[in-house]
Formats: C-alpha cells, sequence, structure tokens
C-alpha cells in the first residue's frame, strides 16, 4: 500500500451564501496522478487551493504527511516583473536550496549521535528530491518546457505569458516536491512542451493532483480522475484514464436513466392501481344459498382487501413522490448558438507584408496570408513566437511597422483574448455584455439569454462583477460577447483554455457548424484536430500556410 501523504474530509466553502463545495473527502498516495474534472464555476480551484494550504474551509480538515512539500502551480501568475529568470526560479525552489544549506551547515560539526541521525534524515529528503542532481535537471526541465533559449538573467517582464508560466513550473519541478498541484498547467505550453510534461509527470515519483482540460493530457498522465459536481458540489472518483471515465460515466448515466424510467413506470402503475380499485371494485361472486350473514362477511373480506391494497399503493406512491428520481435526459447541457451576420466576401481577411518587432526583436517578417470564407484556421508556434501579436494585429488592436491588414466590409470581428484582459473587472456582467455587444436587453433579459445557451447556471449571475467570476466564466463570457455580437470572423486566442471539458466539446462542435471564418491560436491538438480546416506555422518570424 502506498503511503498516504494527504486527506481531506468533510471539506466545505461558501462564497456569499453560495455552496462551492459540500462534504468534499479526497485521500492522495505517493505517486498517484489524479485529474480534477468538472463544469466551469463548480470550485476547482478552491479546492486547488484549499488542499495548497492557500485558503482555508468554512468547515472540514485537510492533513498532510509529516515533513510533506507542496508545489502549486495557480492559473494566474502573480511575480514581481522586476526580478530575473534565474532569481524567481530558486526563489520558488528555495526550500530545496535551503535545505542543502543546512546541511552544508550542518556538515561542520556532526559529534553527536542525535546531529549525525538529523543529518542523515535531512540528506534522505534531500537525495529523495533530486538535490545532488539539481544544477544538471536545470537545463532538461527549462529546455523541455521550451525556456532553455531564454537567458537567465532575463528580467520577467520580458516574458511572455506563457513563458511565464512556464518559468513558475519549471521552478515548481526542480523543487520536486511530494505533491504537485498544477492548475492548467498545459494552457501556455506548446506541444512539444506538453508532450515533454506528459512524459516528465508519468514518471514524476511525487503525486500530482492537476486540473486541466487537455483531454490528450489526462488520457496519458492520469491515473484517477475526481469529478467535482456543480449540483451536489461533491465529488466522484472514477479509476483509470479518460477514456475509462468516459466509459463508466456513459454507463452510469444508462444505469440512471434505467432507474429513472423504472421509477417513473411504478408510479404510474401505482396510480393507475388506486384509480382501478377505489372506482372498479370487484364484485363479490354472488352466494346461491342465500345466506345474508355469508354474504354480508365476503363483501367485508373484500372491502378490506380492497383499502389494504390502496394503503399500501399509497405508502409505496408517497415514498417514491418523496425521492423522484432525476432524469438524466434532461440534464444541463452546453450550446454556442452561433447566428453570424452574414459574410459573402470570398476573403474576409488578408495579411499584406506584416512586419512587426519589439525593441531589436523581429517577431513577424513580411507575413503574407489570407483567410477565405468559412476557413478556420489554426496557428501553432512555440511560445513568445509572436501568436498573439499577429492576431492582435489581425484584430485592428496593434499597428504593423510595415505592410498592412485588409478586412472585407462585411466583416462583423469578434476578439477572444487569452485571459480576459478586455473585461473590465468591476463591471457586473449584463454591463459587459450590454457594452461589448450594443444590446439594449434588461439585466433578466440577458441572463436568460446566458442561462438558456447553457452558458451559465449561476443564478446570481446578474449581480457578479467579472472580478467575481471563475477564470473558465469569464472565458465562457467572452464567448457570449462574440454570439451577441453576431460575429462573423472569429479571432480567438487560444479559445479552449479554462474550458471544462463539456464546454470543450461543445464549442469545438459549435465552431465547426459555424457558417463564418475563424482564425485561431491554440496548443491543444484534439481542437486542432477536430476543429481546423488549415494550419499555419509561424517559425523565426515567417508564417508557413499548410
Amino acid at each position: 500500500m502506498l503511503q498516504e501523504i494527504l486527506r481531506v474530509e468533510d471539506l466545505s466553502k461558501q462564497y456569499n451564501g453560495q455552496q462551492v463545495l459540500d462534504g468534499i473527502s479526497l485521500s492522495v498516495h505517493a505517486g498517484q496522478k489524479i485529474a480534477l474534472v468538472g463544469e466551469n464555476g463548480t470550485g476547482k480551484s478552491t479546492l486547488a487551493r484549499i488542499v495548497a494550504g492557500a485558503e482555508a474551509p468554512d468547515a472540514g480538515s485537510r492533513r498532510l504527511a509529516a515533513d510533506t512539500v507542496v508545489g502549486w502551480l495557480p492559473q494566474e501568475i502573480i511575480a514581481d516583473d522586476s526580478v530575473t529568470l534565474e532569481a524567481y526560479i530558486a526563489g520558488i525552489s528555495g526550500d530545496l536550496l535551503a535545505l542543502e544549506t543546512r546541511l552544508r551547515q550542518m556538515e561542520q560539526d556532526l559529534s553527536t549521535p542525535e546531529k549525525l541521525k538529523i543529518y542523515g534524515s535531512l540528506q534522505a529528503a534531500f537525495a529523495e528530491r533530486g538535490g545532488y542532481d539539481l544544477v544538471m535537471r536545470i537545463p532538461v526541465v527549462l529546455g523541455g518546457l521550451g525556456l532553455n533559449h531564454l537567458p537567465m538573467n532575463t528580467p520577467l517582464k520580458a516574458l511572455s505569458g506563457g513563458e511565464k508560466t512556464g518559468a513558475h513550473l519549471a521552478a515548481l519541478l526542480l523543487q520536486q516536491p511530494a505533491l504537485l498541484i498544477l492548475d492548467e498547467p498545459t494552457n501556455h505550453l506548446d506541444f512539444a512542451g506538453v508532450a515533454w510534461l506528459e512524459s516528465y509527470l508519468a514518471q514524476y515519483p511525487g503525486a500530482c493532483l492537476m486540473l486541466t482540460h487537455d483531454r490528450m493530457f489526462i488520457e496519458r498522465v492520469a491515473t484517477l480522475i475526481a469529478e467535482l459536481s456543480a449540483t451536489t458540489h461533491r465529488l466522484t472518483l472514477y479509476h483509470g484514464s479518460f477514456t475509462d471515465y468516459l466509459r463508466q460515466k456513459e454507463y452510469a448515466y444508462q444505469q440512471s436513466l434505467e432507474a429513472f424510467l423504472d421509477q417513473r413506470e411504478e408510479i404510474a402503475r401505482l396510480r393507475r392501481l388506486m384509480k382501478t380499485t377505489v372506482h372498479n371494485p370487484r364484485k363479490a361472486k354472488i352466494i346461491q344459498d342465500g345466506d345474508k350473514f355469508q354474504r354480508g362477511y365476503m363483501k367485508q373480506q373484500a372491502e378490506t382487501t380492497r383499502s389494504k391494497a390502496v394503503r399500501d399503493a399509497a405508502q409505496r406512491l408517497e415514498v417514491l413522490e418523496r425521492s423522484p428520481l432525476n432524469n438524466p435526459g434532461r440534464l444541463w447541457r452546453i450550446a454556442f448558438p452561433f447566428d453570424p451576420l452574414p459574410l459573402t466576401s470570398a476573403q474576409p481577411l488578408r495579411l499584406d507584408d506584416v512586419t512587426f518587432g519589439w525593441e531589436d526583436r523581429v517577431v513577424l517578417r513580411g507575413v503574407n496570408a489570407q483567410v477565405g470564407r468559412g476557413d478556420r484556421v489554426v496557428l501553432m508556434a512555440p511560445n513568445g513566437a509572436g501568436k498573439t501579436t499577429l492576431l492582435r494585429i489581425a484584430a485592428g488592436l496593434l499597428q504593423p511597422q510595415h505592410g498592412a491588414v485588409v478586412w472585407s466590409p462585411q466583416v462583423a470581428l469578434g476578439y477572444l483574448d487569452q485571459e480576459g484582459e478586455t473585461l473590465m473587472t468591476a463591471q457586473r456582467v449584463p454591463d459587459a455584455y450590454r457594452q461589448a455587444t450594443g444590446s439594449h436587453d434588461t439585466d433578466a433579459d440577458i441572463t436568460t439569454v446566458l442561462h438558456r445557451s447553457g452558458l451559465f447556471s449561476d443564478g446570481s449571475l446578474a449581480y457578479k462583477t467579472i472580478a467575481m467570476l471563475s477564470v473558465g466564466q469569464r472565458r465562457k463570457l467572452g464567448i457570449a460577447i462574440l454570439i451577441g455580437a453576431r460575429a462573423n470572423l472569429l479571432l480567438l486566442d487560444e479559445p479552449t483554455n479554462h474550458l471544462d471539458l463539456a464546454s470543450l466539446e461543445a464549442f469545438e462542435d459549435a465552431l465547426v457548424r459555424f457558417p463564418g471564418s475563424v482564425l485561431s491560436v491554440s496548443h491543444d491538438r484534439r481542437y486542432a484536430r477536430r476543429v481546423a480546416t488549415h494550419v499555419w506555422r509561424l517559425e523565426n518570424g515567417c508564417l508557413r500556410v499548410e
């Protein structure tokens, strides 16, 4: 039996009177790889923060095994941009470096058995966490995450969002804690980085709790999938890979549907029985000898039997109606009802000799390309290559230093940024929607639209500000704005980031049916396979169209 390194029991958490977690219990053992999945806004990141020790639950307990080190990668990295990459990595993996320093200090005096015992224990922990080969592991980890091209004295402010996340992840992997908590670790990694991380985590000696939308990543790394329910706020555990999870989910769905249909049929049968017994009582057999006492006795017996049958049926019906089963066929479904403005132009977007650079670095070199009507283009490139820069130029948010961007007059452009930066955090959700779409609808009408489409199931949505939404909910709001604005040319920067699994499948289906044009940046391999009709690759500032 593997050592248990973490146990949480009966955790509960509320925000603004709303239940987020309710009676959560989970045991994590050494070497276990757990994928935490569920709809956006269900509380996955909240649970991760509690497990990491960054937030306290309202009730319940969190117990770590002695000397267990926890490493946490949050969704949003907040760091001092003035520090260098080297200082940043050293700061996060600092406890391992501090442990090395303590060992060196103790080596000066090992004169007593007690000191030798402590030294031996610390030395074993240091070796187990890869302390002795830390220097050799630094280039391996940085290279695997695509950061080895960066000088160690590079300030964080010069890094892209993906590079900054990669630096934080690199520091955690170098620290090699007993428990890694990774919130969307693949969001800003390119294909090579994701493949390397999959291989690294599969062999990682510690445990890992990962919150990710990357279905292939879950398939290749996870050994246990914990699903957080949006309705019960509890966990359901599924052993095995992502494929096993889908199979078990489908089996559970069929079982639930069968139980629901059986209960509905039993309720209908009991109601028919009561109605038939009360209104159509069987006539007692006629007694030929005219014995009125015997006739009365038989009538009384029939009435008693009939009353008991009615009473038993009523009791059984009351039990069933007191605990009705939900119809799994009517579960909340996510839909993305795009209805874009007509787009008849054969060439909605064209890039003519676009050149752009930052300071002494050229990012785009004479880029020429076009997006045709009905095209779904996926732009791929390593982190820092200029994908977002190209997309922002295509959206008119950046001006090229040379060349031009040409849009068809029919284009209604919709731009979805990576993290919802274009949304004002102090605005209420309906106000943000109105401002972005030009809608004059009431708060109630807007929330009805969002709920009906399945983009949100939150009943208090009209009262929430953007800052109160989860990252995934902000992503969904951004997509809702594209729909509400009836955009027919979609420019999407990592559109699958932060979306839950059900939303991902529905969004991909909607894009495949989308009658307009799409240009998206994505590292999601399954998304690219399902959606792309054309692939652009950006290499050393030059664009290659496939």
